[in-house]
């Protein structure tokens, strides 16, 4: 077995931190508490979490427990042993007691739900069994017998190689069936769950009788925004401020103002559930008591940062549900997706396990009693074929949303930001956002980026005819190309155009017969 020393020289020449060799002293190799397959891997995953490089530290420890867990589970290892192992690990890596213990928890409680058993060693010394078993003597304690006994005789004579072959050969077809079983057990469970809350869909007999019925008007939560109990994704681009739109929606749901000072909102009649995956608790703390909530009672607040909701597990499906009704929760924000899926699969980008995860969420949601759901994610870095910024990850989240909204940034003013939304029903066109760094509230404007940036373009006109009195326009069109960046012949007309349909310049006679501009001073 390697000792802690060489394997963390091994993760540290990948480009792991600097550990102080004190630290390695203080972790030797564990000798009790488990097998010596499960005490290899408690060493192997307690060198990864020291030499984790920052950013990755909390992940990594989270996993190990996770995987370790598993362990503990089965009873292949002892839980305090592990415990002890990866706290002198994530201290020697500098990530603090407090964030150890809880990530410790998160993960070790998951792992354990899904305990696994090591595989089973085989040791050179003892002669292996010599006869492959099969499906049709795999079952029976006969055929384990029949091996061992076999093993005895048959296996004379081999090599060492050919032994190592026939016992590797039984082990696969053993490993072979513990999958088959495996997975006809997880059919069973996910049958069961299903069938605890399907119902057959309500239906008429015909189309006439559906069209018989009364067109009912559309009920709005806010107001050409979000209609009641429809599901929202609010896609952001990187750092464009998402959780501070997050909490004005909050702010708006809980004491009814009109959300973005524009929007009309109907007030929800319970309460709004607030799941932060991504903030710590001290600066959401700060950052609500920045939004000046009239009405904190509505809102239920649960902080997950560094932890794990499996929504695929039962019993945490269930918690969350109880959870909810708990709370008299009707309006839910999930934020964000991807800390959200983490341990309800495997990839983020995988439409199958998206489209699993989206539907608990549905699900969740109907047993709980809430009407609407905000999901928030990111966007990706790039456009798709289409031309269209798109939630990062699968496309299927996408594709869930009855509402869309985009939260972006004007690349050329990166301190603009907009909001627009697309939908069954909404068709919001882009706004431009202001901010108030006194309050953390956003107000929507009435311009969208084009009318913001042609307004810009005008002004800058302005101001040149301000600074040069009587210039001609081929000179200004020059200046204004240049001070713009590249702006096009026509948008510059159009601001020259502006300017004067605005009586902001006015244009005279020059020499030549040459255009000049100066400014009206009104």
């Amino acid at each position: 077995m390697a000792s802690i020393e060489e394997l963390i020289a091994a993760k540290r020449a990948k480009g792991g931190p600097t550990v102080d060799p004190q630290v390695i002293a203080s972790m030797p190799p564990v000798a009790g508490g488990g097998t010596r397959y499960t005490l290899a891997a408690l060493n192997e995953e307690a060198a990864a979490v020291a030499a984790a490089p920052e950013g990755t530290r909390n992940d990594t420890l989270n996993m190990a427990a996770f995987r370790l867990g598993r362990y503990v589970g089965s009873g292949q290892l002892d839980g305090q042993t592990v415990t002890d192992a990866l706290t002198r690990a994530a201290l020697a890596a500098g990530l603090g007691e407090a964030e150890i213990a809880s990530t410790l928890r998160s993960g070790g409680l998951a792992g354990a739900a899904r305990p696994k058993d090591a595989p089973e060693p085989w040791e050179p010394t003892q002669a292996p069994p010599t006869t492959v078993l099969t499906p049709d003597t795999l079952a029976t304690p006969q055929a384990e017998g029949d091996s061992d006994t076999t093993g005895e005789n048959d296996g004379q004579g081999l090599s060492r190689e050919e032994q190592y072959a026939q016992w590797r050969a039984r082990q696969v077809v053993l490993q072979a069936e513990h999958l088959r079983i495996s997975a006809e057990a997880r059919d069973i469970v996910s049958t069961e769950r299903y069938l605890k809350t399907w119902r057959a869909p309500e239906s008429l007999p015909s189309l006439a009788d559906e069209l018989a019925l009364p067109d009912e008007e559309v009920a709005w939560r806010i107001t050409d925004l979000l209609p009641v109990d429809a599901n929202a994704l609010l896609a952001a681009q990187y750092k464009t401020g998402k959780t501070t739109m997050v909490l004005n929606l909050l702010r708006s749901m809980a004491d009814g103002d009109a959300f973005l000072s524009a929007l009309k909102v109907e007030r929800p009649g319970g309460r709004v559930a607030y799941f932060n995956y991504e903030v710590s608790r001290g600066q959401m703390r700060r950052w609500m008591r920045l939004q000046g909530i009239r009405c904190p009672e509505r809102i239920a607040l649960l902080n997950l940062r560094g932890q794990q909701l499996p929504l695929v597990q039962p019993d945490v499906h269930k918690w969350v549900v109880e959870w909810l009704k708990a709370n008299e929760a009707t309006f839910w924000v999930v934020d964000p997706y991807a800390r959200a899926f983490v341990g309800s699969g495997d990839s983020e980008n995988d439409n199958m396990q998206a489209a699993t995860f989206l539907d608990l969420l549905d699900q969740i949601k109907e047993e709980a009693g809430v009407r609407e759901l905000v999901l928030v994610t990111h966007t990706g870095r790039s456009t798709d074929p289409s031309g269209r910024t798109r939630a990062r990850g699968a496309t299927r989240i996408d594709d869930w949303a009855d509402e869309r909204w985009l939260l972006t940034r004007d690349p050329d003013h990166d301190e603009d930001r907009y909001l627009e939304a697309t939908g069954r029903d909404v068709n919001w066109p882009q706004h431009l956002l202001s901010f108030n760094p006194d309050t953390g509230h956003l107000s929507a404007g009435n311009t969208d980026r084009t009318q913001v940036r042609r307004s810009r373009l005008e002004d800058l006109v302005v101001d040149l005819v301000r600074q040069h009195p009587g210039i001609a326009a081929r000179p200004l069109q020059e200046m204004v190309r240049e001070r713009a960046g590249g702006a096009s012949r026509q948008a510059i007309e159009t601001a020259i155009a502006d300017a004067k349909s605005g009586l902001r310049i006015s244009g005279h006679p020059g020499p030549r017969g040459a255009k000049t501009f100066r400014v009206n001073d009104l």
